[in-house]
């Protein structure tokens, strides 16, 4: 009986659901990326003709279904009562709620990267939106079916989360003391920990909907508010609120629950006088015209407020107050930093002594002037000469310790009409492989190295005397660079003479970095149409993947009639312990491609690696955890004018690209599979792309079609 003359109350968010439902309830709130339209607008379109008198009809504005699965929105899933009792309202969720959400996501950018804190978080849908941007996400609220249902919720989407993101559900009475005492003997569930306190202690943003309805509520909350923005840096709280109407007795009249209360605690930041010296809140009413709505399937009405609070101690607003009562008194500061370093210059009790020679101390008079040289010397002049050394080598380099004469070079000998095979040419123009000594010593290993690279080198087969002789009259660095590259991507390296190995180490070293600030050169637009950049950017990321792979689909020959003439078998060799050989024997048994072999199931390609090419099984196994760890990629591209259906001459075109990396063994990120680079290189999407077959290489452009 007691149960029943309980009050219950229900959100108007959840009018469309069934009412007789018992216990939780699955709802989906739809979020748009970009503005929703507004409706209003179709009703106050007028007639409109260009200057020749023809009729402007106007665009189909974009409709998406709410089941929808675009990239233009997704879709939130929350747990929820229908119906509650007032010390559960947290179970529910309410219009400011949503409010606030529009304001979130239309001020992504400002959270991006920082801590943020909500109070009342209720059914947790503003911490996930929170999750999908911020490094730490505080979701507080006191009681435990409360904090269970919104970990709940935080599962069902943890998938919208930024992979970086950490979400911590916490139980925070506002009527109790903070910090809260941390219990380690015996933790309870949602409990805090003193790293929890210094995290929300650099917060920069708290959030609160739907906390002012109760008098008591309202005090409990500002008397929490109070302590926590005392602490750490400044924090700004976004509170959103719905003005309920409700006959009080204590009143006669139809008064807000707790909004009277709320207003007395805030202070219009346009009437607050600044030179109060008692700490107070100042907030600001956002104007909502100025929040567009990206949530899906709601109104907001006219009862629903947004504020700006700041917490002002001791009648400081913010630091450029103190900033400017430092500027009115100079001279107060001045003295005080003088008179400090006087006392600690003065101080009796701090005395230094010097260690200097005994022979300059024999010396009757004499001393003084040795004594000013070595000070002279080793306190003026060996700092300048090492300052002068310093910046004189540094401003030869950028901020990403490449040369200006190697970004010179590869700017002005990039053209549109680069072809791939020519980009080598370029490349080793860079300023860096001119400083690499050449020797004497080196001209016999370098003439060896000729003989077992020139194949591979662009030379005229017709004038190949002549080919031969302008190639050795090229710069000697940029000849030896150049054979070194072919060394490595020939896998003749093995071969090298000690001497120039060092040498061999220090060009892949620095090719990395080259390569990048080349490819930085190819992209750029030759054309004012933006034209010219994609056949030397192609040829760029070409060499980059045969340095760093030794992989060259151009250097290997094709196994004819047993593999695609398109692939040939450089894709085979990425794999450790295969061969030409190997490759002929297991086309025998049409494994003709890199993709077939990956397809292939685990014991099926174990026996053909042990039986059909003989390999040994710690081979198979090599072969196998490189196979796992190979990616594969899924490139899904949508092009699109927001707010339009289609697409005309003008329109400014957005380019959605989603690229899925997956392994076989499920990491998200690894280090390339590169046994012939010596150096640590860390895993780019052009590394993935070679790991994946013809089929999957794909390369993007734009172009302006003709209507």
């Amino acid at each position: 009986m007691e149960d029943s003359e309980i009050d219950h109350v229900m959100s108007e968010i959840h009018l469309g659901c069934p009412p007789a439902t018992i216990g939780p309830f699955l709802s989906h709130f739809t979020f748009s990326s970009y503005p929703l339209l507004d409706s209003s607008n179709d009703q106050s379109m007028t007639i409109s003709v260009d200057k020749d008198g023809d009729l402007l009809l106007p665009r189909r504005r974009r409709r998406t279904s709410p089941t929808s699965h675009s990239h233009g929105s997704f879709t939130v899933t929350i747990q929820h009562s229908i119906t509650s009792t007032l010390p559960d309202v947290g179970l529910q969720v309410w219009k400011s709620e949503l409010v606030l959400s529009d304001f979130v996501l239309h001020n992504m950018s400002l959270l991006n990267g920082l801590v943020c804190l909500e109070l009342g978080a209720g059914t947790g849908l503003l911490g996930i939106l929170l999750a999908r941007v911020a490094k730490a996400v505080f979701l507080t609220d006191h009681g435990d079916q409360i904090l269970g249902n919104c970990l709940r919720n935080m599962e069902l989407n943890s998938s919208l989360f930024h992979p970086q993101a950490i979400v911590n559900v916490r139980d925070l009475n506002w009527m109790s003391e903070w910090p809260v005492e941390v219990t380690h003997a015996d933790p309870k569930p949602f409990c805090w920990s003193l790293q929890d306190f210094e995290q929300v202690k650099s917060a920069s943003f708290i959030f609160a909907a739907d906390v002012i309805y109760s008098d008591d509520l309202t005090i409990a909350l500002f008397s929490m508010l109070k302590r926590v923005m005392s602490l750490g840096c400044d924090k700004v709280l976004y509170l959103g609120l719905e003005k309920r109407y409700n006959f009080s007795l204590d009143d006669l009249n139809v008064v807000a629950n707790g909004y009277a209360c709320f207003r007395r605690y805030i202070k219009e930041d346009a009437l607050c006088d600044h030179s109060d010296k008692k700490s107070s809140f100042v907030g600001k009413r956002i104007d909502l015209k100025q929040i567009p709505q990206y949530t899906k399937g709601y109104e907001r009405g006219e009862d629903v407020e947004l504020w700006e609070i700041r917490y002002l101690i001791e009648g400081c607003p913010s630091n450029t107050i103190l900033i400017k009562i430092q500027i009115k008194r100079p001279t107060n500061i001045f003295v005080e930093s003088i008179s400090k370093a006087y006392q600690a210059l003065t101080d009796p009790g701090f005395q230094m002594g010097i260690a200097l020679p005994q022979f300059l101390l024999d010396i009757d008079g004499a001393s003084g002037g040795i004594l000013l040289l070595w000070i002279v010397g080793v306190c003026i002049l060996l700092p300048l000469v090492i300052t002068v050394i310093y910046l004189s080598r540094s401003s030869k380099y950028t901020g990403n310790y490449v040369m200006h004469q190697t970004l010179s070079a590869y700017y002005y000998l990039t053209k549109p009409s680069l072809a791939p095979s020519k980009v080598m040419d370029v490349f080793t123009k860079a300023a860096e492989y001119m400083e690499i000594p050449v020797r004497r010593t080196d001209d016999e290993p370098l003439q060896k190295l000729f003989i077992s690279v020139r194949c591979e080198l662009s030379l005229d087969p017709k004038n190949v005397k002549q080919e031969q002789a302008k190639f050795w009259k090229q710069h000697p660095a940029i000849v030896k660079t150049e054979l070194l590259i072919q060394a490595q991507l020939t896998r003749e390296s093995a071969a090298l003479s000690p001497a120039l190995q060092g040498d061999f180490r220090r060009v892949l070293e620095l090719a990395p970095r080259l390569l990048e600030e080349l490819l930085k050169m190819a992209v750029l637009p030759r054309t004012a149409q933006g034209h010219g950049w994609l056949r030397p950017a192609v040829g760029v990321v070409e060499l980059s993947q045969w340095l760093i792979r030794v992989v060259n689909c151009r250097l290997f020959p094709l196994v004819q009639g047993s593999l695609l003439e398109s692939e040939g078998i450089s894709p085979f060799l990425q794999l450790a312990h295969f061969s030409d050989a190997v490759v002929k024997k297991i086309a025998r048994k049409k494994v003709k491609s890199f993709q077939e072999l990956q397809e292939m199931s685990l014991e099926d390609r174990s026996e053909l690696l042990a039986q059909v090419a003989g390999l040994s099984a710690t081979a198979v196994e090599d072969i196998e955890k490189v196979l796992e760890m190979m990616p594969s990629l899924t490139i899904d591209i949508t092009c699109e004018t927001e707010g339009e259906e289609g697409i005309q001459e003008g329109d400014i075109v957005t380019l959605q690209a989603w690229v899925t990396l997956k392994r076989p063994n499920g990491l998200i990120g690894a280090l390339p599979h590169a046994p012939y680079f010596p150096f640590y290189k860390e895993e780019k999407l052009l590394d993935s792309a070679c790991g994946c077959s013809v089929e999957q290489r794909v390369v993007l452009s734009w172009t302006k079609v003709e209507p």
